[in-house]
């Protein structure tokens, strides 16, 4: 199983972590970047065994084959900009956020191309 970090921890990340771990993926497989903190507690709680961490950094993509980059369209600039000095060795990224060219993400990226939308 791909070992996948989720930037964004919401509804929409909350369902394919959900969809993955229903389908047999590994928990510790997986790791979610939420700044919330009551986001983060209420991700602890549901998905026991998921890394769960307050900022980008190394750590939680460290060993990423995905980044699904889960984060509001208005949120996104920010959010690639923090990831950009991490990114590098990460084979994909993928976006689930409406109305964000991959060439502007790719840019906040600081150049990475690998991504899909």
């Amino acid at each position: 199983m791909m070992r996948s970090t989720f930037v964004g921890g919401g509804n929409m990340a909350s369902a394919m972590i959900g969809g993955l771990l229903a389908r047999g993926a590994n928990t510790a497989d997986i790791a979610v970047v939420e700044p919330l903190a009551a986001q983060r507690e209420k991700l602890a709680a549901r998905f026991p065994g998921v890394g769960i961490h307050a900022a980008v950094g190394a750590g939680p993509l460290e060993r990423a084959d995905i980044v699904v980059l889960a984060v509001k369209p208005q949120q996104m600039q920010d959010a690639a900009r923090q990831l950009s000095p991490f990114i590098g060795a990460v084979p994909l990224v993928l976006t689930i956020a409406a109305g964000v060219r991959c060439a502007d993400l790719g840019r906040w990226l600081g150049g990475y191309a690998r991504i899909v939308r």
